[in-house]
């Protein structure tokens, strides 16, 4: 496994954060003129960064991995898939995710990149992909507030509401709240209480020729840079090339606010594609764009500072942090858990994060699998 040690993650990590600034600028202009939008370097953060970051660092440790494997090991002949006709465009950013830990996909991957660092011990080109990975691909669906009747019966006529009502100066997406709390925030605030939709994004196939417009080379770079920036027009995102358009069309009929004077999320900042796009749009108009903290870590982390959420926002919500002018301290306003019953003799409940997905740096499974190794030897001595 590549780059577990503590000094190693921290420098990789700022490593991947300057190639991601370099590439955010060189990309602008070139989608820009591709969509004839004229998105800032923080609208672009916004509505590509979730998914560039991630893909940056998931080429970063696939590279390095194979480079460590290269240099540790005597290896004279290595069978590789034919990558030459595989799409590894993701739909969108929770996609990533899924081809982060999607086999097929991964040994893919890893098979451009060994062919073009080191040709000379490719054996053979000739084991071939299903394509699985797309072909696999589940939309998402639009989510039904519970299954309360109350809050059904409210769904439905917040879709009538706002038919009328497009003038509300604060824009609330996916709070964090719980959904009676949403509905009296929105009162507090003078406004009639909607509960928005999401619309569906129908994604059309991949457009190499479109791709090919994409023109990001530069002379000066590592073999690393070079190589991100040979595939990456390739490897965008559809939702950022050819679904673009689409996007663009549904967020002209949202029946979203129009020019909201603020805008707040805690949750949608990061795989809700028409939301990041609306977003953009409007902090370029001059919305102002308000996140809430999302999750634990915020604050004690080395990478809290560089996260997409938290650079591309004008005030950040914390859960009773603050660290800087730009933090506004309240509590934690997840929805409350409530306690539960337990039997006293029975066994012993661990809760722990699910299996991570590989789009850091440094291997996170490798970490997760050693501490289920820890926590299994943990238990015989109990």
């Amino acid at each position: 496994p590549y780059g577990l040690e503590k000094n190693k993650i921290v420098s990789d990590f700022f490593t991947c954060e300057k190639l991601f600034n370099s590439l955010i600028e060189d990309l602008r202009p070139e989608l820009n003129q591709l969509h004839n939008i004229n998105f800032s370097i923080r609208a672009w953060k916004i509505f590509l960064g979730p998914w560039l970051k991630r893909y940056v660092r998931l080429f970063f440790n696939r590279y390095h991995t194979l480079k460590q494997a290269l240099e540790n090991n005597k290896i004279d002949k290595v069978f590789i898939g034919d990558y030459n006709n595989y799409d590894f465009s993701s739909k969108d950013t929770k996609e990533l995710y899924r081809a982060s830990i999607f086999p097929e996909w991964d040994y893919m991957f890893f098979s451009r990149i060994l062919d073009q660092i080191d040709s000379k011990i490719i054996e053979s080109h000739k084991l071939q992909a299903k394509n699985e990975f797309n072909k696999n691909y589940e939309k998402d669906i639009n989510p039904i507030y519970g299954k309360n009747f109350f809050f059904k019966t409210f769904y439905f006529f917040s879709k009538l509401i706002c038919n009328i009502n497009k003038s509300n100066s604060v824009f609330l997406k996916e709070t964090y709240l719980r959904t009676i709390n949403d509905v009296y925030l929105q009162l507090k605030l003078n406004q009639i209480p909607v509960l928005w939709e999401n619309p569906i994004i129908n994604y059309p196939k991949r457009n190499i020729e479109i791709r090919k417009k994409i023109k990001i080379i530069r002379n000066e770079n590592s073999k690393l840079e070079e190589l991100i920036r040979k595939y990456i027009p390739l490897d965008l995102p559809t939702y950022a090339i050819e679904g673009l358009e689409s996007i663009k069309k549904k967020n002209e009929f949202l029946k979203w606010p129009k020019k909201p004077k603020s805008i707040y999320t805690a949750n949608s900042f990061w795989g809700d594609e028409i939301f990041k796009y609306y977003v953009a749009k409007n902090v370029d108009s001059g919305s102002k764009y308000f996140v809430g903290q999302h999750g634990n870590s915020y604050g004690t982390r080395f990478s809290h500072d560089h996260s997409i959420e938290y650079v591309t926002c004008d005030k950040f919500i914390t859960w009773g942090h603050k660290f800087n002018l730009k933090e506004i301290s309240l509590a934690n306003f997840c929805p409350v858990i409530k306690s539960k019953k337990y039997n006293q003799d029975g066994g012993l409940l661990i809760v722990n994060r699910g299996r991570p997905v590989r789009t850091r740096t440094y291997d996170r499974q490798n970490i997760f699998i050693n501490y289920c190794k820890d926590i299994k030897l943990s238990l015989i001595h109990i």
